[in-house]
């Protein structure tokens, strides 16, 4: 690891004994100084369920969590184990609470490129909800403010900034017409300067995913 590595997470947590999988995308600020790797993405990861767990059944668990670094050859996998917020029944797997995310270059004025990113919570508190929109005490302040802000694990150690991914070949394929064959995507990355969680719950076709290998 190095800096301005880009990074891919995944964070993955069983509800009702389904596997759901939350992605995210990071630079490198600037490296951990002793933490290993296994050890600052176990921060990582607590530092996200820390930011959404208050909205999640107890029954919800943060089952394990892997490391993609997209710029070299480097892995890593972690099990944190973590246990979900208050007391309380879960919404099925298949209901999520969505939050979005835009990134761009802080220096480029419109109009700039803007890259997009989501994500959907599952394992939702029924009591955090009402007519399937979340009620007005229901508190996603920590998770916008997790998915916007660099986060430094520990003092001295890695510290991250969330990012956007945007496919720069697709746009410009779609700007000239998108005509046939589709190239294949370039990314660039974006860090991330807004997150705004859509209040209404929604519900997928499926929420199954890959358990770390």
């Amino acid at each position: 690891m190095n800096a301005d590595d880009i990074i891919q997470t995944r964070f993955i947590y069983v509800v009702d004994g389904v596997a759901c999988n939350n992605m995210m995308f990071w630079k490198v600020l600037a490296v951990p100084g002793s933490d290993n790797l296994t050890t600052s993405l176990t921060k990582v990861a607590t530092a996200w369920w820390d930011a959404v767990k208050v909205l999640l059944s107890p029954s919800v668990v943060l089952s394990c969590v892997d490391w993609d670094n997209k710029t070299q050859n480097e892995s890593a996998i972690a099990y944190p184990g973590l246990a979900g917020g208050p007391g309380g029944d879960a919404h099925p797997a298949l209901a999520s609470l969505s939050i979005h995310c835009e990134g761009w270059e802080g220096a480029d004025a419109p109009p700039r490129t803007v890259g997009k990113t989501s994500q959907k919570l599952s394992g939702l508190l029924k009591s955090i909800t009402t007519d399937g929109r979340l009620n007005a005490t229901a508190s996603v302040t920590a998770w916008e403010a997790f998915m916007q802000n660099s986060l430094l694990v520990d003092i001295g150690e890695l510290h991250v900034q969330p990012h956007c991914r945007h496919d720069s070949a697709g746009k410009a394929w779609r700007a000239a017409g998108s005509i046939p064959p589709q190239p294949a995507p370039v990314y660039v990355y974006l860090p991330t300067k807004t997150a705004v969680v859509r209040d209404r719950i929604g519900t997928m076709a499926n929420r199954k995913t890959r358990l770390c290998a």
